[in-house]
């Protein structure tokens, strides 16, 4: 724990006072203890471990909703939860990171941080961004590998889905080189200007790489989440049903936004007067933001098992589409006497299989993942237009049934 002591009406770290003492290693005038010891840490942790912490209990809603209620439990479940512990690694490092100093002033940084916790600094950054990349590229498979069991009856999003996967992988190969070498000789540091070892690596420049593979994430993100688009327009259903489907499909708009805001820091960290280091911490909290809001935004179909009244009128609504597409609803002629004691027109009504449970009879696709109990496989269903059989003939046969006995009774 640092020692504190009191200066002018605030807390000055203890490092920071001796530094001012010495002054060895030659901190400009300008520069003040209370600038010095100004921090964010605590902010940036709390949020790194709030957004782990949310992620994750999203996570653990569909893994047990997967796992009791629809008691299956596929490839791209495992994926995600692969990917959750790679998202909990990446943001220890992050802390571990910021613990260092290296998130704080430049002045800081340069002047109080000590070479062997600068060190550390770096090779957790190395290792951290490695786990970062390697956490988003599972969790959009794992995003693809749903879709994928989603459109099992449509051939054309079948390929969609594999070409986006080939697109991911050869997306995430360039990220993981430009990490592992981005210094001659290869290292896992990135020597500041002035430290000692700066003249002994060749390095890029720091926020080429990190453009470049900001970049990359935001074409992986719109490929993964365009799919769904793609697929609530081929859906042939009414526009209040596609638009009750892309609350459940479209979160991933929001990942989008997070990456395009990251590539906008990145960029604007680089200028001449940017305080570099102090933007650094909250970097690390979009990175931890864009990580955490993927899971969540491929997590939600998978919480429809919990809480199915608030799906309930996504199936309903294709449901009812199904019925009615192209088919004839039940009928019956007004003037038709029926005079069997005690049976009413309405009773007829009452007593043919209703509409409803005549659609439960129809599963959509996923099946064979457990679709009749309210898996996430039934958000959708891509051949309901096309079926030829009409649910509502079993309805209409009855009801013609109960006429011909009331005729009889008549002619009795």
């Amino acid at each position: 724990m640092d020692i504190l002591v009191r200066r002018s009406g605030s807390d000055i770290p203890w490092e920071i006072v001796e530094a001012f003492k010495t002054n060895a290693t030659g901190i400009p005038d300008y520069v003040t203890p209370e600038y010095l010891a100004e921090s964010q840490n605590h902010v940036t942790n709390g949020g790194i471990i709030f957004l782990v912490v949310f992620a994750g209990l999203i996570y653990l809603l569909r893994a047990y909703g997967r796992l009791f209620v629809i008691k299956s439990f596929a490839l791209d479940d495992w994926l995600a939860g692969l990917s959750l512990l790679c998202y909990i690694t990446f943001s220890g490092l992050c802390i571990g990171i910021i613990n260092t100093g290296a998130a704080r002033h430049n002045e800081y940084v340069q002047y109080i941080v000590t070479n062997s916790q600068l060190d550390l600094a770096q090779i957790l950054d190395f290792w951290a961004h490695l786990v970062y990349a390697t956490a988003l590229f599972v969790c959009r498979m794992s995003g693809l590998t749903f879709y994928h069991r989603l459109c099992g009856r449509s051939g054309s999003l079948i390929w969609t889905v594999r070409c986006s996967a080939v697109f991911l992988v050869a997306g995430y190969i360039p990220q993981i080189f430009l990490i592992v070498f981005h210094c001659k000789p290869v290292t896992a540091l990135w020597p500041n200007y002035f430290q000692s070892n700066v003249n002994d690596y060749k390095c890029l420049p720091w926020v080429i790489l990190y453009a470049t593979n900001s970049s990359i994430s935001i074409l992986s993100d719109l490929i993964l989440f365009v799919i769904p688009i793609i697929i609530i327009l081929k859906l042939k259903a009414t526009t209040r049903t596609k638009l009750a489907l892309s609350a459940v499909l479209l979160p991933g708009v929001l990942v989008i936004i997070i990456s395009i805001f990251r590539l906008w820091i990145v960029i604007q960290s680089n200028g001449v007067f940017v305080d570099t280091s102090w933007v650094y911490g909250p970097q690390l909290v979009i990175e931890c933001a864009e990580v955490g809001s993927t899971i969540i935004a491929l997590s939600i179909p998978g919480l429809k098992p919990l809480f199915q009244n608030w799906f309930s009128l996504f199936n309903l609504q294709l449901k009812s589409y199904s019925r009615s597409r192209g088919l004839s609803r039940p009928t019956h002629n007004t003037s038709t006497k029926i005079t069997e004691p005690g049976l009413s027109r309405a009773d007829c009504y009452a007593r043919a299989p209703s509409e409803s449970s005549v659609g439960d009879r129809q599963y959509p696709l996923g099946r064979a993942y457990g679709a009749d109990k309210g898996s996430d496989d039934e958000l959708l269903d891509m051949e309901r237009g096309n079926r030829k059989q009409s649910p509502g003939i079993e309805v209409t046969t009855t009801i013609m049934q109960m006429r011909d006995l009331a005729k009889k009774e008549e002619n009795m």
